[in-house]
């Protein structure tokens, strides 16, 4: 006899079908049916607590992360503007360092001429001073020779004072022109100094702008370089991160499929054979206990709240025809 065969007859029963008693009164076993139900409850907690359906299994949820902490790596040099600002300061302290050094060897250089040039003006003074001195002694023997001759006051002794005067004035003329040509002489290595120091700075600029372009060309495309192995470090890592995701959730699947597959082929074993193990165990005290109080009860009685216990199939499972058999066959 099927389930469904079985289950027809017990409907059968309960209207007639036997000509069995209609009106069968539960009410007087109620009460002790809802003692069974919340007994029934505890030991199905109990069970499904302790019972894990799974055991056996390793959950690949589990064994493989969602996420793997991969270690992107990031480019922590410095920007291209940076780069130029940083270099551009290095080479401008440079510069005006080698700058220095030539402004003080060619300064070094026109100091020297400087006083050279002094000492001229110097010495066209102390000159000065020596014709000045060597005119006033001329000017006083002159004036004691004509006292002497008794020629002071006549026409001689302006003559000769005009002859000292424009000797003099000569000699003068003569010490200002060859000062004045060796102080032009000086100022034209001056100037001279003062063009190479132009032309030599100038160089130097033209060089250390040449070293500026240089550098940050290189240093440039070291950080291009750099930028681009890390890129492609990084894209590495997310083609592995993305295969692992996709790898992951294939095992899943897969664990998944192959689980459902166990528990059909579980299923069907339990409604061939029975439960077993632990299970079995469970689900035995759960008859026992079920058995022991409906075959205490009338027939009619039992067969009508099994019927009607809508909590009862689900703590039997599969022994819930077995009760149905079991007591059917009762009387």
């Amino acid at each position: 006899m099927t389930w469904s065969e079985f289950t027809k007859k017990v409907g059968e029963f309960f209207k007639g079908g036997k000509k069995e008693k209609e009106d069968v009164d539960t009410g007087p076993y109620k009460e002790q049916e809802a003692k069974l139900n919340g007994e029934l409850k505890k030991i199905s907690d109990e069970f499904a607590a302790s019972y894990d359906p799974g055991k056996g299994y390793e959950d690949i949820s589990d064994l493989l992360p969602e996420e793997i902490d991969f270690v992107y790596r990031r480019y922590d040099g410095d920007d291209i503007q940076t780069i130029k600002d940083k270099t551009a300061s290095k080479y401008q302290k440079l510069k005006e360092d080698d700058g220095n050094v030539l402004k003080t060897q060619y300064g070094g250089k026109v100091d020297e001429i400087e006083s050279k040039k002094t000492a001229e003006k110097q010495n066209q003074k102390l000159q000065s001073q020596k014709i000045d001195d060597k005119y006033k002694e001329f000017d006083k023997a002159l004036r004691e020779d004509l006292v002497r001759k008794g020629l002071y006051r006549s026409s001689i002794k302006e003559v000769r004072e005009e002859d000292a005067r424009q000797s003099k004035e000569s000699d003068l003329e003569k010490l200002g022109g060859e000062v004045s040509s060796k102080i032009s002489l000086l100022d034209a290595q001056i100037d001279k100094l003062r063009a190479e120091e132009k032309a030599a700075l100038g160089n130097l600029d033209l060089s250390y702008a040449k070293k500026l372009d240089s550098e940050i060309n290189s240093l440039l495309d070291k950080r291009n370089k750099q930028i681009e192995a890390i890129d492609k470090y990084n894209n590495s890592l997310r083609e592995k991160e993305l295969k692992y995701k996709e790898d992951r959730a294939s095992a899943i699947e897969k664990q998944l499929a192959q689980r459902i597959k166990d528990e059909l082929e579980i299923k069907r074993m339990e409604e061939q054979v029975g439960y077993a193990g632990e299970k079995g165990e469970n689900y035995d005290k759960r008859y026992d206990l079920a058995m022991q109080f409906y075959k205490g009860l009338p027939r009619e009685a039992a067969l009508k709240m099994i019927g009607e216990n809508k909590d009862l199939q689900e703590y039997l499972g599969l022994y819930y025809s077995r009760l149905l058999r079991e007591i059917g066959k009762k009387g």
